[in-house]
């Protein structure tokens, strides 16, 4: 299932942020305690109405919101600096072939590309700590997550009508 795939994935982000740098086995057990607290008792008799305004409770959650919000302009920021416009491409094209073949022209192209190779240092630095600092966000949240993928599930199970997108989208 889809929603299966999120939160697992979204597990695993958060896992591998903690290993980056934190407590591996409170992760795994903040993970644990999420998936046990995932369902509760009367489940099976929850109706289809019951169950989809659970799911969307879930995610009008301002924290949930919050966490969604921040995570796609994240994904829109690192899809935008992996495309360079064509000008970038061409400005450092030429000067990789200037450096190649003029003699004295690669010191200026190499006092730039320490500048640059060091202001990316910095910058993957900072990423690494917006990263674990989702990542803890994260760990908040995983009770929801897993509330919300039993919920999926059981609707599916029950064939509800608003979860045949869950169903398909695998």
């Amino acid at each position: 299932m889809k929603i299966r795939a999120f939160c697992a994935a979204a597990a695993l982000s958060a896992a591998s942020a903690w290993v980056n740098g934190q407590d591996y086995q409170a992760m795994a057990k903040a993970m644990e305690q999420a998936q046990a607290e995932a369902s509760k008792p009367g489940d099976d008799k929850l109706t289809c109405d019951q169950l989809e305004e659970q799911l969307f409770a879930m995610t009008q959650d301002p924290e949930f919101q919050a966490h969604v919000e921040a995570t796609g302009v994240e994904a829109e920021k690192r899809q935008a600096e992996m495309k360079l416009d064509k000008g970038q491409v061409a400005m450092q094209t030429f000067r990789a072939a200037l450096m190649t073949s003029v003699p004295g022209a690669a010191m200026g192209g190499m006092a730039q590309a320490q500048s640059q190779a060091m202001a990316q240092g910095m910058q993957g630095m900072k990423q690494m700590k917006e990263r674990s600092e989702r990542a803890q966000k994260m760990v908040g949240l995983l009770p929801a997550l897993m509330r919300g993928q039993r919920v999926i599930e059981l609707a599916v199970a029950k064939q509800c009508e608003w979860a045949k997108a869950a169903e398909t989208a695998d």
